[in-house]
């Protein structure tokens, strides 16, 4: 069983990534711990050269609230990016995390005003560190990660004997999901930063398998190892 928590898009286009690559081999249960709602407006853009964006979401929320196109961006990752290209924005990828942002605006001495737009939970305040670094920057409120309930479904899979493969794409849905229903099936997590481990109990932490970047590809990288541990625990449990 492969149980994925985070929202749509994220989730759809997880669940078609693992299936283009492990076809047939798991059985998906969408149960998201996190809902999207769009909350702020884009803010006064008359002085911004540069925009950053962290999420889809930001990417969403920025070009549902402006029609303006011609400011360049950088994204902390590769399939924000592709979001933030497919609006219509040129944009440079970090490819990685948010100190690899940092480093590399910073590198190409950035064009302020910088102006980050991001949901109410962000992973780190990007325009601070551009602040703290000689860059004028600011940021905006988009959208709210608004916790929602698990599914009685994913409950009952958690709380049963088959395994669950358990993708966790933020600390904050490892701690909601936890807050919810405390795992007691055989559990696989992968998580996609060491942040996202430490989120979970000490018993789950143990068992989590980390990407090798905070990343889309990476935690899609670790699936293969994810499936043949799953299989492994459902052979150590043996026929019910």
């Amino acid at each position: 069983m492969l149980l994925i928590i985070r929202p749509e898009p994220g989730a759809g286009q997880f669940a078609a990534a693992v299936e283009a690559r492990h076809p047939g081999q798991a059985q998906m249960l969408f149960a998201p711990v996190m809902e999207i709602v769009q909350t702020g407006a884009v803010p006064d853009l008359s002085d911004i050269r540069t925009l950053v964006f962290t999420s889809q979401n930001g990417v969403f929320g920025y070009a549902a609230g402006t029609d303006r196109r011609d400011i360049p961006c950088y994204t902390v990752g590769d399939t924000t990016k592709e979001a933030a290209e497919a609006a219509g924005i040129q944009a440079v990828s970090a490819s990685g995390a948010a100190d690899d942002l940092l480093a590399l605006m910073l590198a190409d001495n950035v064009c302020g005003p910088v102006l980050h737009l991001h949901g109410e939970h962000m992973a780190a305040d990007v325009a601070r560190a551009l602040r703290d670094a000689g860059v004028e920057a600011r940021d905006a409120v988009l959208y709210a990660q608004r916790p929602r309930p698990l599914s009685d479904a994913a409950r009952a899979a958690l709380t049963g004997q088959v395994p669950v493969i358990l993708p966790l794409f933020s600390p904050r849905s490892a701690r909601l999901l936890v807050a919810d229903t405390m795992p007691t099936c055989p559990l696989v997590p992968l998580a996609i930063s060491a942040a996202a481990v430490a989120a979970l109990p000490e018993s789950l932490a143990k068992a989590a398998l980390m990407a090798a970047r905070p990343d889309g590809a990476s935690m899609l990288a670790l699936m293969a190892d994810a499936l043949t541990m799953a299989k492994r625990l459902e052979g150590a449990i043996g026929p019910q």
